[in-house]
């Protein structure tokens, strides 16, 4: 099962019912802290093992991208 990291407040926060799309498609939502910004531990910890991450505001670095070797897609 494909994985997406959604970070975005105003996603997580109420959980958008747009997700069962994603859902309905056979991907695993992981959800950042519902209202709250991830930490770049964070992304450090959970982006590896993830397939696609609809972002929010916070930075995308080097290091995070280098280590997200499964990763296929960014959106924000």
């Amino acid at each position: 099962m494909k994985k997406v990291y959604v970070t975005p407040r105003s996603i997580t926060k109420n959980r958008h019912p747009s997700l069962k799309r994603l859902e309905d498609a056979n991907f695993k939502i992981i959800l950042a802290t519902p209202g709250k910004q991830p930490t770049r531990e964070q992304q450090l910890q959970i982006l590896p093992e993830c397939d696609a991450y609809l972002a929010g505001i916070e930075p995308i670095d080097e290091e995070i991208l280098e280590g997200s070797t499964k990763l296929r897609i960014i959106s924000r």
